[in-house]
């Protein structure tokens, strides 16, 4: 949980901070100058609260992001000890500013956020998956960075992996991306979780 949920940290900065495009802009030369988004005091919508979306409230809380979310299995008392506001799906997409995916894949979960999630989600908004790919209609996800309302997108895992060669993802400036690697540290390994 703390590997996967650093990542999720990771990934959320990286995108709200357009770190990847910066870097290569810096890498052909150029000084790239504009506007990138603070996440101290922005929404986090977390979409499931088990042991990883635990962690990644928590480490959130830390930088001093709002919390809502929506779980199969509400802690009232979790929700209590870090201020979690319990929203339905509906109102974690219309006001989160990033929306962090956390929950096990399963025919329920199976494309649930799709066409219908991004129309939800308030312009600028980050997604963030580090849970399973299918959770996540990529099609409609691809629509929704190069169409908005989606600012950006960081995600670890993917419908089809290894991610195919071409995939539109890939050639999206505003997905930062990672190849399923979120839980891979020495910690994990060793704890014989891999």
């Amino acid at each position: 949980a703390h590997s996967v949920a650093e990542h999720t940290l990771a990934l959320m900065l990286a995108a709200a901070r357009q770190i990847p495009a910066n870097d290569a802009a810096l890498r052909r030369d150029e000084w790239p100058r504009g506007q990138m988004t603070q996440l101290t005091g922005k929404t986090l919508g977390l979409i499931g609260l088990g042991a990883i979306g635990r962690q990644t409230a928590r480490i959130a809380r830390g930088i001093g992001m709002r919390l809502i979310a929506w779980t199969f299995h509400p802690d009232d008392a979790f929700a209590k000890e870090l201020e979690i506001e319990w929203v339905e799906l509906d109102a974690l997409y219309e006001r989160a500013d990033v929306v962090s995916i956390h929950v096990r894949q399963t025919p329920d979960t199976e494309g649930m956020v799709g066409e219908e999630a991004f129309a939800r989600m308030k312009p600028g908004a980050i997604l963030v998956n580090t849970a399973r790919g299918p959770i996540v209609d990529e099609e409609a996800l691809v629509r929704a960075l190069t169409e908005g309302p989606l600012a950006a997108a960081g995600l670890d895992v993917f419908g089809k992996e290894p991610l195919p060669s071409g995939h539109p993802i890939a050639r999206l400036p505003n997905a930062v991306l990672s190849p399923h690697n979120a839980g891979v540290t020495p910690e994990v390994t060793e704890a014989g979780l891999l």
